[in-house]
């Protein structure tokens, strides 16, 4: 896990994701939960102390951007790690929180030791910065990897509906009955507790037999974009010449043969729209 790398911060874009992401959170975490009694128990008013949260969140993204953006480039790393983030946000922890102290001495704030005030602000940075900042980490990290899934999903289906590509059709046993190209497959049709896959051969029209049902089917048939258009039909889009609307719905005509109509019902009817117009 230590090892893992954190491509969703890699990118500039990323970056300042993270940074504003974790700016926005701590300001309205400090503001909305008000940690160590930060309104009440201060003597100095509420405008003051706004004031200074302001300057304390911005002091903060200032040391976020010199990490991620300079300290990267000059320690010359290739991608973050959960390790390497770790040990990051902890050096940046300790140069915020001496520069959170630098700000108080300014001020006259400082009424203890420089080093138990520094080490002071440290703890407040870890405890403030340190939940939006991983939250905001993991919640990009999460998107990245589900980015990542999804475009390999989509070089998948890609190669599914290649019009070349082999339909493998089963049972109900589990059993794989028979593979039909897609090019060829013309629609599925219910009956009783069968399904007969209707398909082009040569210049002749066959069908197959199988002992299934097609809402057993219709979730595997998705990747290769046949569609559900009826309680009885699936049809393969690849193959369908036209559509006529009727009192029912629809109906569509296959390029193979006009005499051949299956229909569309009405809560269907919308999808195939979309898809033919």
């Amino acid at each position: 896990m230590w090892k893992t790398k954190l491509t969703a911060i890699d990118s500039k874009n990323g970056k300042w994701k993270l940074i504003f992401a974790t700016a926005i959170i701590a300001f309205v975490f400090i503001n909305v939960f008000e940690p160590y009694g930060l309104y009440g128990g201060s003597k100095q008013s509420d405008v003051v102390v706004f004031l200074e949260v302001c300057i304390a969140i911005f002091v903060a993204v200032l040391v976020l951007i010199l990490s991620h953006f300079v300290l990267k480039r000059v320690g010359r790393i290739s991608s973050f790690t959960y390790a390497t983030i770790v040990i990051l946000f902890f050096c940046e922890a300790f140069f915020c929180g001496g520069l959170w102290t630098l700000l108080s001495i300014l001020s006259g704030d400082v009424t203890t030791s420089l080093i138990d005030v520094w080490l002071e602000n440290v703890i407040e940075y870890i405890f403030l910065i340190g939940l939006p900042y991983f939250f905001a980490l993991f919640y990009l990290n999460y998107k990245e990897k589900n980015k990542t899934v999804k475009s390999l999903l989509e070089v998948i289906n890609e190669d599914k509906v290649n019009p070349e590509s082999l339909v493998s059709f089963m049972e109900a046993s589990g059993i794989e009955k028979v593979r039909i190209p897609l090019k060829n497959l013309l629609y599925l049709e219910s009956s009783d507790n069968y399904v007969l896959v209707h398909h082009q051969s040569n210049q002749s029209i066959e069908k197959y037999m199988l002992r299934n049902t097609l809402k057993n089917l219709e979730n595997n048939l998705r990747a290769y974009n046949l569609m559900r258009c009826h309680r009885s039909y699936i049809v393969n889009p690849l193959n369908v010449n036209s559509q006529t609307k009727t009192a029912k719905g629809l109906s569509l005509k296959l390029k193979s043969t006009a005499e051949i109509v299956i229909p569309v019902s009405k809560p269907y009817m919308s999808e195939f729209q979309k898809k033919f117009n």
